[in-house]
């Protein structure tokens, strides 16, 4: 997949593409077999609407806000776990 540099596009392709994994929208075009196959040629029959460009760069700019918050507040919760580890270790000599 080729993406243009356009970070608006890029931002709202990863989100739209998320949602189809999360919805199970690729399930019609996997061939089962001993192994699930989901390749190109099937790939190209997908339709992906694509709204203006303002609108994708609105959709882009508030999924990466959320996944920053999120990448933060797990940030914020490795360090309260360190935190209580340690309070763990000192109290409990």
């Amino acid at each position: 997949m080729v993406i243009p540099e356009e970070t608006c596009i890029r931002d709202f392709l990863f989100s739209r593409l998320e949602k189809a994994d999360i919805c199970h929208e690729w399930l019609p075009l996997i061939s089962t077999g001993t192994q699930p196959n989901l390749n190109a040629a099937k790939l190209k029959d997908w339709e992906l609407k694509v709204p203006s460009t303002q609108e994708r760069k609105t959709i882009g700019e508030f999924f990466h806000a959320l996944d920053d918050l999120a990448a933060a507040l797990a940030r914020k919760i490795e360090l309260l776990e360190r935190r209580k580890t340690a309070y763990l270790q000192r109290l409990f000599v």
